[in-house]
């Protein structure tokens, strides 16, 4: 097995510097999102806490959104809840607010907060926001409670909080909040029961969740590897490639049992005791992102970055991300300088603009983005037009029981294909757009205009010409999936009121 190395120059950051002595990688910005303040913890998140950690990111219709867990001066002391803050540009940040509270075991005990994995978007286009409740002394050695999910709107609300997954022990009859699947919407249902499905997702889990007796988790730890911080890519001819915590890799033909080979650590790249975050970049390149050193593990700095052209030899000289390391102001146990906990949001290729599975399947498309001339004949500028929300609700939930897939999400409308360049494709998967048309923009906005019940489905069956076969669109050309959905929409149809 080939995993990842790195060939290019110095071989580490020097810790006499915070930038390790490395070249600032040019057009990085950076922006604070909190300053812990336990004096005017009003100017903070409000309770005063200093231990603010493990901060995940994704971005969603158009907004940054951040958790982050925090406690009150130490690693792995209660209260430890976590939060959740949003921004539409990255620079201004909503004031952060409980999203995951600390609650008391039957034993007087409170929950400790601890997370790997924070958001998920899922194929019906809902925004998951996940945290582990764990106990002391440790939270996340597989003995704590189990993993809590919630919902997120736009507007910033979150929905009810509920268990996604018990760890052994637990269950509804001994914890406060009830488990996923007796919520009333069945489209949040759908949203977690699909992550629950997602081996590469949930593989994120293991650390909190080491204890299970089912298989849920293709890989385990072992010895030295404890399958902690796990992050992965893709390679070009479909190789998922997986890291994690202590610099262990492995490449593999597909996330199933059997199919990984047994983690190995890479000599040539090597980081402390904090994380690495590995992706492919919207031009088609690879990029690691760590603590590279091999001295005292507990300088997490400087925050670097190297760039491969095949995900696999990292050959670009290192270049720092982020190069200061601030004087600490309030005092905590395993608070180890520099900026460690590295997420990033990841862009993938593209007809198929963000991949939900591969073609061909369905999009049942419940807005578009209106980027072409017709739909300004019929409406007002605005960035979407939209599906009439009630045949929304009718067609919601009325194909999970088709053998092809159908999703839910926005597209792109545009009727020029040579506007389909590289920075538009990477600024709509930004905006979590799913797939690239040419008719939806203006058919929405025509049915908003005259009042007639129009509904688009984008049948994806290609990702641009990238692979070989590519343009397959199923039995008899895709007809015979077609007239499925086409019969099921005028089934729910003649369920509404017509005048």
């Amino acid at each position: 097995m080939t995993i990842p190395h790195y060939s290019g120059t110095p071989v580490e950051g020097d810790l006499r510097y915070h930038d390790g002595g490395l070249r600032p990688a040019v057009g990085v910005h950076n922006f604070q999102v909190l300053r812990a303040n336990h004096t005017y913890p009003a100017q903070a998140e409000g309770c005063g806490y200093t231990y603010n950690h493990a901060p995940m990111l994704c971005y969603w219709r158009g907004r940054f959104w951040l958790e982050f867990l925090s406690g009150p001066r130490h690693e792995h002391q209660a209260p430890c809840h976590t939060l959740l803050t949003h921004s539409p540009d990255g620079r201004s940040w909503s004031t952060p607010q409980v999203v995951f509270p600390t609650f008391t075991l039957a034993d007087g005990a409170l929950t400790v907060a601890h997370q790997r994995m924070g958001f998920y978007v899922a194929p019906n286009g809902r925004l998951l926001i996940l945290a582990f409740c764990g106990k002391l002394p440790t939270p996340n050695d597989g003995t704590g409670i189990g993993r809590a999910v919630r919902e997120i709107d736009e507007d910033g609300t979150v929905g009810p909080l509920y268990f996604l997954r018990y760890n052994p022990g637990y269950g509804p009859q001994n914890t406060p909040y009830p488990f996923y699947a007796t919520a009333p919407d069945p489209e949040f249902i759908s949203a977690c029961a699909h992550l629950l499905g997602d081996p590469l997702m949930v593989q994120q889990w293991y650390e909190d969740d080491q204890k299970a007796q089912d298989d849920l988790y293709v890989v385990r730890g072992s010895g030295p590897f404890q399958a902690k911080a796990f992050c992965w890519y893709t390679l070009p001819d479909g190789r998922i490639v997986g890291m994690w915590k202590d610099h262990y890799f492995t490449v593999a033909a597909a996330w199933t049992p059997g199919e990984v080979p047994l983690p190995e650590p890479a000599p040539t790249i090597r980081y402390g005791w904090g994380k690495c975050w590995g992706q492919r970049t919207a031009d088609g390149r690879y990029a690691l992102v760590y603590n590279r050193h091999g001295g005292k593990p507990e300088r997490r700095y400087p925050l670097a970055i190297t760039t491969s052209a095949d995900g696999l030899t990292f050959d670009s000289d290192l270049l720092t991300v982020h190069g200061e390391v601030p004087p600490q102001r309030f005092f905590g146990v395993y608070k180890d300088a520099g900026p460690q906990y590295i997420r990033g949001t990841s862009i993938t290729s593209a007809r198929q603009i963000t991949p939900l599975g591969a073609p061909p399947y369905f999009i049942l498309i419940d807005r578009a983005v209106r980027d072409e001339g017709t739909s300004y004949h019929y409406q007002p500028p605005a960035t979407y037009s939209h599906l009439q929300p009630a045949l929304l609700d009718q067609l919601a939930t009325a194909f999970v029981d088709l053998p092809v897939p159908v999703y839910r999400g926005t597209t792109w409308t545009t009727d020029a294909p040579f506007r389909e360049t590289a920075v538009a494709i990477a600024h709509h998967q930004q905006q979590g757009v799913y797939a690239v048309e040419m008719e939806a923009a203006a058919l929405y906005a025509f049915a908003t205009a005259t009042g007639h019940p129009v509904v688009c489905f984008a049948h994806v069956t290609n990702q641009m010409a990238q692979i070989e076969g590519d343009f397959e669109k199923g039995a008899d050309n895709g007809s015979q999936d077609a007239l499925a959905i086409v019969a099921r929409v005028s089934q729910r149809w003649r369920k509404l009121p017509h005048s």
